[in-house]
């Protein structure tokens, strides 16, 4: 019988384990379905179900060729038992995450969204018995989202069996179900789904979600929490940013240094400043779009509003040869623009004009002086990046001018829960005007991505929301670069660094001087064993900061580190601590150094004399304890999680101390209190992996595996702490200093399956050391360094 849609082959295909069928309760199942959807149903449905008494096609059976078809169904139902989500089984290897990768490519996707307005799933969970946490989690992390699933399981004290046709008295089971009403449930589910996909405007890739409506304060404190989680495991180059182009000399591109300084307001009217900063800004995005210029990041040149500094001195202290400057004057509809650009080493004028025009020709203008700055500097312009730099962003002006006022909203450190609420309404009413705005839904998507952890909903509710305007962002416009790096920053969150690294490779091509894509770019390189993307740091960090900035001892501290030279990247941390002396981030890496060469009294020296209470700052003084033999003291450090959760506004939000208070109170002989607590938090991290609790302050997807691990390692449970660990390395949280030091992850060091999960981080490590030290010797920049430190 062929399918209701032309294209499939059936309707349903029913995935289960044979062992599940040995008392004939899947068949009994399938026969009981087949009669409720002829009665619910006008339409005849098919129905695949394999009654092969083996698990899976036999052995000389071309398996990718048999399911290719029979997999190409409309709806997928598998039997969940206890048995079904193992990874080695026929049914959920090759037909379970087939059919769920198979519908993310199909024309339909795999959620489609009801006529009733709410969105259901292609595949269609039965759940015959209550899941292990950990079988639960591994369908979870297959479907990205928490397990939804229409239950056939008769409970009693004790018991956890299918629930029987005919058999069963609702009154004695627990769930009060009855095998009739669950198998209309199913019907009515697949009727649906069926009436979803039959509506052309049915199938969608991404959900769209509740809008958020307010920001909790204790973003602040997350973000830098963040932060500091990037410094503390040595990937400090989150701070900094990399701009384009690799095989030319410094020297060479120097000429084509620029940056563009905040425009003046000369209106001198504060409401008129959102305007004045947004037309620099803009032609900042279309200058970055550009590989042959190298272009200074915004973050860089915002001190400078309103200087009274020389070109030279600009020049000089961002180490440019260009700096462009321009100021803005608009009444009613009428703006005046004036630019110049200006050589600084000579402090002579490029180029200039006055531009007057009408405000709905703003967005073109802004193309236009790209293109003449670009000209002036002899810049070299391929076909794409004109075409790329010609288009305009928006084309409603009202639309554009609400989404400048959104953007300066949120241009700051230190965000207010109004700041965030103004810019939601902002660009709320700028997507009303212009629904395909490519730029105001990549920037609606980073509002909600940026303060996540602050909305009460669940991850999977926010990322899918985020989702959604990253892909409707590069849908609107595919050549513009913020919805692909809107995009590469929820996968790398959710760690399937595959797809996180093809977006931001995208980012990269379309917007190579874009800072926020940069060291990414770099770090993929180095992830690929290519030693430019050390290169690529070093020559960053020489174009793009300066030596009055922190950042700028900071970021080569992580190369000397890398190097094994540990006097000099101490003298670096101390320097940037003389200008940044509150930053409890430099405290704690200094710390972290000392730590590393076993110097632990001066790690608890510095971390005590740190004002800050972050929860880093208190989780690294605790290391320290524990190194240097003070389990009590240690203890007293990790039991301050109580204190801390207390702080944060969503008491589902949870930082990762118990399992370490547990491991604090082990060496105490105090087992019995340490199991408990390590038992706590295996429960709680299972729970972040399968989504059903926000995983408020801490890091990525795979951080919660990692912890899972550390707990499985404490409670001797060997085998299952190797294979968490692997899925935190597949997850991209798998750090040599980190794996090193752990104590808990001593008792495996030997073992064969961790050797093998190991070796590739250790062969990351050792290309790294190799990577920058290489950097280092060829950087003349570095040795001249070197000298200002004695």
């Amino acid at each position: 019988m062929a399918s209701i849609l032309p294209g499939f082959e059936y309707d349903i295909f029913i995935s289960y384990r044979h062992n599940d069928n040995r008392s004939g309760w899947v068949t009994e199942f399938v026969k009981a379905l087949q009669e409720e959807l002829g009665a619910t149903i006008k339409d005849p449905v098919s129905v695949y179900f394999d009654t092969n008494p083996h698990d899976g096609l036999l052995e000389t059976h071309n398996v990718d060729k048999s399911l290719e078809g029979k997999l190409k169904c409309l709806i997928f139902i598998p039997i969940l038992s206890q048995t079904y989500s193992d990874p080695k089984s026929f049914a959920w290897q090759h037909e379970f995450c087939t059919f769920n990768k198979l519908t993310r490519e199909d024309q339909f996707g795999r959620d489609i969204k009801l006529s009733n307005g709410n969105v259901a799933s292609r595949i269609l969970p039965i759940k015959i018995h209550d899941l292990d946490a950990e079988d639960k989690a591994i369908i979870e992390n297959e479907i990205d989202g928490v397990l939804r699933a229409i239950e056939f399981i008769y409970k009693e004290a004790g018991v956890n069996r299918p629930l029987r046709l005919n058999e069963d008295n609702p009154n004695k089971n627990q769930n009060q179900t009855t095998y009739r009403n669950q198998v209309n449930k199913v019907a009515n589910a697949i009727k649906d789904i069926i009436a979803g996909m039959k509506n052309p405007g049915a199938g969608i890739k991404e959900n769209r979600n509740t809008e958020p409506t307010s920001v909790s304060p204790s973003f602040r404190k997350k973000t830098a929490l963040i932060a500091s989680v990037l410094i503390i495991l040595g990937i400090v180059f989150a701070w900094f940013y990399y701009r384009a182009g690799w095989g030319e000399t410094l020297a060479s591109t120097q000429s084509k240094s620029i940056a563009v300084l905040p425009f003046e307001n000369m209106n001198h009217d504060p409401e008129q400043d959102y305007f004045s900063s947004g037309m620099s800004e803009d032609i900042l995005n279309h200058l970055v779009k550009i590989a042959d210029l190298r272009v200074k990041s915004r973050t860089s040149t915002l001190q400078y509003k309103g200087t009274t500094k020389t070109a030279s001195q600009i020049g000089e202290e961002l180490n440019v040869a260009n700096i462009v400057e321009g100021s803005v004057r608009r009444v009613d509809d009428q703006v005046r623009i004036v630019v110049q650009l200006i050589d600084t080493k000579n402090d002579v004028h490029l180029w200039s004009e006055t531009y007057d025009r009408d405000f709905k020709d703003v967005l073109s203008l802004q193309s236009e002086i790209a293109i003449e700055i670009a000209r002036a500097l002899r810049a070299q312009l391929s076909d794409s990046e004109k075409e790329s730099i010609s288009k305009q962003s928006s084309q409603n002006i009202t639309a554009y001018d609400y989404f400048l006022k959104a953007r300066e909203n949120m241009n700051g450190y230190e965000l207010t829960r109004l700041d965030y609420e103004n810019a939601l309404s902002l660009i709320n009413q700028s997507l009303k005007l212009e629904p395909d705005f490519s730029k105001g839904l990549a920037f609606k998507g980073r509002i909600w991505f940026g303060y996540m952890f602050d909305l009460g909903y669940s991850d999977k509710i926010v990322l899918d929301s985020v989702r959604y305007y990253a892909n409707r962002s590069i849908e609107a416009d595919p050549k513009a670069p913020d919805g692909h790096l809107l995009l590469s920053d929820v996968y790398y969150f959710l760690g399937k660094l595959t797809e996180a690294r093809q977006a931001n490779k995208m980012a990269y091509k379309l917007a190579p001087n874009d800072p926020a894509v940069g060291f990414r770019y770099a770090n993929q390189l180095l992830d690929d064993h290519d030693g430019r993307g050390a290169d690529l740091i070093i020559k960053l960090i020489e174009t793009d900061l300066r030596r009055q900035d922190a950042a700028y001892y900071r970021s080569y501290a992580t190369f000397y580190w890398y190097s094994n030279d540990f006097e000099t990247t101490e003298k670096l941390i101390q320097q940037a601590q003389k200008i940044d002396p509150g930053n409890f981030v430099l405290a704690t890496s200094l710390a972290n150094l000392y730590w590393e060469q076993k110097k632990y009294d001066e790690a608890i020296e510095v971390l005590k004399n740190t004002k800050s209470n972050d929860q880093w700052v208190v989780d690294n003084l605790a290391y320290a304890y524990y190194y240097n033999g003070d389990f009590t003291e240690a203890a007293k450090q990790w039991a301050r999680y109580k204190e801390i959760e207390a702080n944060f506004e969503d008491s589902t939000q949870t930082v990762p101390f118990r399992h370490r208070l547990g491991m604090a109170y082990a060496k105490m002989g105090q087992l019995k209190k340490a199991d408990s607590l390590v038992n706590a938090q295996l429960k709680i991290s299972l729970e972040m992996i399968s989504g059903t609790r926000s995983t408020g302050a801490w890091d990525t997807r795979g951080a919660h595996y990692y912890d899972v691990a550390v707990c499985h390692a404490l409670l001797k449970d060997y085998k299952k702490a190797v294979q968490y660990l692997d899925s935190a390395k597949t997850l991209g949280f798998m750090y040599y200093s980190l794996v090193t030091r752990d104590p808990a992850l001593r008792p495996l060091i030997n073992r064969e399956d961790f050797k093998a999960v190991f070796k590739s981080v250790k062969a990351d490590e050792e290309f790294k050391k190799q990577a920058f030290t290489n950097a280092l010797n060829r950087a003349q920049a570095s040795k001249d360094l070197k000298g200002l430190l004695k």
